[in-house]
């Protein structure tokens, strides 16, 4: 009997029971919180620790965004929501962009394409991503394997942004001393236009094609050593740059 009656005590609801479960239930939330900070802290350590971080996610360039201007921490704990957190962040941009017309005359840009980017496509484009960045007062370099654009002058000169693209996906730098930004330069051929990397071929003479393959690692010259027609050579860089 006194065996029953200790056990029915241990299950009732009095107050020593309830203090009882009270203090678990604050260990254990205490423990999960400790454990999940610990996760994202590592988790944070690991991407510092990269040159370059690419987001494993579809709109890279939005993250890559979010990164410059909120910080690593800003990616790793929106891991479970960024559906959603992508949504406000992007209609917080649409009214930056609206609050921004004169910089946007300055550049030529159609503040709606801009907006219906933002609104209806999934990925953001790395012109909206530049001008965004400008915006902001960001020095931009982005680069791929090929050419690299460059928009200099806007803010303090380490006030910079590096991207890099590879396999369709961009990443930011996370740590600019680490890049040799002259072998960016020097290995690659410069674009003017983000949205138009080359021009007609009325602009170029046979010269300056064939330093522009050169560049890009383009064989200026068929197998019987015969050089290549300017139409040839043209055609070569559009398909490469396009």
């Amino acid at each position: 009997m006194d065996n029953l009656i200790n056990k029915i005590n241990k299950l009732s609801l009095t107050n020593d029971n309830l203090m009882k479960r009270l203090v678990i239930l604050d260990n254990n939330k205490e423990n999960n919180l400790n454990n999940f900070t610990s996760q994202i802290v590592k988790s944070i350590n690991k991407i510092k620790n990269n040159t370059f971080f690419y987001p494993k996610v579809n709109d890279t360039l939005f993250w890559c965004y979010i990164i410059k201007m909120y910080g690593i921490e800003e990616y790793d704990v929106n891991n479970t929501n960024r559906f959603s957190y992508e949504k406000i962040k992007k209609i917080e941009l649409i009214e930056t962009i609206r609050n921004n017309k004169d910089t946007l005359k300055k550049l030529k840009i159609k503040k709606a394409d801009i907006e219906n980017e933002l609104v209806y496509n999934s990925n953001m484009s790395i012109s909206t991503f530049i001008i965004i960045m400008i915006i902001n007062k960001f020095n931009v370099i982005y680069y791929n394997d090929k050419c690299y654009y460059e928009m200099s002058g806007i803010g303090d000169k380490n006030d910079l942004i590096i991207i890099n693209e590879k396999n369709n996906k961009y990443g930011i730098s996370m740590d600019n001393e680490m890049i040799k930004i002259d072998d960016i330069r020097n290995n690659r051929l410069i674009i003017e236009n983000i949205n138009k990397p080359i021009k007609a071929i009325s602009n170029y003479k046979l010269a300056e094609l064939q330093h522009i393959c050169k560049k890009l690692k383009i064989k200026i010259v068929d197998d019987n050593d015969k050089k290549y027609k300017k139409k040839d050579l043209y055609l070569f860089i559009k398909e490469i740059l396009n």
